[in-house]
């Protein structure tokens, strides 16, 4: 029985130290959710949530597909739902050699608290359809990485001239907000 037990340890091993590598330490929710959650201004919720039109998984092999956007929506699906196993699959049977390849990983280290990794991912990394989300990453990298207030405000500020609409704006002055008033 002990052997069965050992075994079934050593088998599992691998999947459990996965699961422990995921930083639970940022939120994604989809537009409406976040505007609830905005107006119940919960700051440790606010300073630390990443917000996309939508969060869903509609495709059984996402990874096929040709849109960028519902791509993302799936990948942001895996990883606000832990779907590590999905999210490992996604990654892997994407084309990398597209240049959103990038963005993906570089989310994905974002998620997992690897922060240098992160910024290394998307430091050549150019897609207008995602650069909010894309100066976002790299302006709370340089926050976890406990940069330079200066840096991390004119890396917000960055970020606001990108959005494209009344949310993002809203996600940034929270931000702000909160990395200005932090201390008190």
């Amino acid at each position: 029985m002990k052997r069965l037990y050992f075994l079934l340890i050593l088998f599992l091993q691998p999947f459990l130290l996965y699961q422990q590598d995921f930083k639970d330490r940022y939120y994604i929710y989809d537009y409406e959710k976040y505007e609830r959650i905005a107006n119940r201004a919960d700051r440790s919720v606010l300073k630390r949530s990443y917000a996309f039109k939508k969060v869903e998984q509609t495709e059984k092999e996402p990874y096929k597909l040709k849109d960028i956007e519902q791509k993302l929506y799936h990948l942001t699906y895996f990883l606000k739902k832990n779907k590590w196993n999905e999210t490992k699959m996604f990654l892997s049977l994407h084309d990398s050699t597209l240049k959103v390849h990038q963005f993906y990983l570089g989310f994905k280290n974002f998620m997992y608290g690897k922060y240098e990794a992160c910024l290394n991912n998307l430091k050549d990394c150019s897609i207008p359809a995602f650069s909010f989300y894309i100066l976002l990453l790299k302006a709370d990298c340089y926050y976890e990485l406990n940069y330079d207030d200066t840096e991390i405000l004119d890396a917000y500020q960055r970020t606001i001239d990108a959005a494209t609409d009344e949310i993002q704006k809203k996600i940034i002055r929270d931000r702000v907000k909160y990395l200005r008033y932090k201390d008190e």
